[in-house]
C-alpha cells in the first residue's frame, strides 16, 4: 500500500481510478486498500469535481510515513548497490527502467 501513498503524493488530487491505472493496480482491490489507508488516518477521500468519483488526499501522517518508507528504501538501495560504480548504477537503472516499460506495455 506504500505505492498508493506514494502515487497520491506525486499526483494532484488523483482519483482512485487514476491511481489504479498509473500503478496497473486492480480497480477492485484499490477500493479496499484505500479504505484501509483511510481508516488508519493516512489519506482522506474527498468528492472530486466529477461528483461520481473521489479524490485521494494524503494527510500529514500519510506524508510522514511515505517519507519514512522512501528514506528506508533509498538507504537499502545504497547498501545493496554500494559495490557498483556510478556508471554501473546508471546502467542498471537504465536496464531496469527498460524492463519495467516492457512489462507495462
Amino acid at each position: 500500500m506504500a505505492v498508493i501513498l506514494s502515487a497520491a503524493q506525486q499526483m494532484v488530487a488523483p482519483s482512485q481510478r487514476a491511481i489504479a491505472e498509473r500503478l496497473s493496480y486492480s480497480a477492485n482491490r484499490i477500493v479496499g486498500d484505500v479504505d484501509l489507508l483511510a481508516r488508519r488516518g493516512l489519506v482522506v477521500c474527498e468528492r472530486a469535481v466529477d461528483r461520481r468519483a473521489y479524490s485521494l488526499v494524503l494527510v500529514p501522517d500519510g506524508a510522514r510515513i511515505t517519507a519514512t518508507i522512501r528514506a528506508a528504501v533509498h538507504r537499502r538501495e545504497d547498501e545493496l548497490l554500494a559495490h557498483l560504480s556510478t556508471t554501473e548504477r546508471t546502467t542498471l537503472r537504465s536496464i531496469l527502467t527498460a524492463a519495467i516499460r516492457h512489462i507495462a506495455e
